[in-house]
C-alpha cells in the first residue's frame, strides 16, 4: 500500500516537472521566452512581399533587363522598409527577452527557405536586440 502511495507521489512530480508550458497566442510560453520558430514563421510572412519582389528582380538581372531593374529598385528599398517595421512590431509584441541574431538566422533559415540571405541578414541587422 505504501508503494503505490509513493509511486503516485512519484508521477504527479514527474509530470509537473517535465511538462513545458503550452505557447501563449502570441507565441510565447508562459514565461515569456522567444520562440524562435513562431517569430520565423511570422517574420517570414512580412518578408513575403520582399521575397516575391526580390525574385522578379532576379528574373529582370537574369534576363538582362537592366533598365526596368534599375526602375524597381526604389520599389525593393520601400517594400524591404515595410517588412522591417512588420518584423520589429511582430518581435516587439513576442518577447522582451533579448534576440539572439545568431539563433534567428538559423531557425528563419530553415523555416524561410525562399528568402534570400542577403535580405535574411539584412533583415535580422535591423531587428532591434533589445
Amino acid at each position: 500500500m505504501q508503494s503505490w502511495y509513493f509511486y503516485s507521489i512519484l508521477l504527479i512530480c514527474f509530470v509537473a516537472t517535465s511538462c513545458e508550458s503550452p505557447p501563449k497566442e502570441d507565441g510565447t510560453s508562459a514565461d515569456g521566452k522567444i520562440n524562435y520558430r513562431y517569430l520565423s514563421e511570422k517574420i517570414c510572412v512580412c518578408a513575403q512581399p520582399s521575397i516575391e519582389l526580390n525574385q522578379t528582380l532576379e528574373q529582370l538581372k537574369k534576363n538582362q533587363q537592366m533598365e526596368e531593374l534599375m526602375e524597381r529598385l526604389p520599389e525593393a528599398e520601400k517594400t524591404f522598409k515595410k517588412v522591417v517595421v512588420c518584423a520589429e512590431n511582430v518581435l516587439l509584441n513576442h518577447s522582451k527577452e533579448k534576440l539572439r541574431p545568431a539563433t534567428l538566422k538559423k531557425v528563419l533559415t530553415n523555416q524561410c527557405e525562399s528568402l534570400a540571405p542577403r535580405l535574411r541578414d539584412d533583415l535580422i541587422a535591423k531587428l532591434p536586440n533589445q
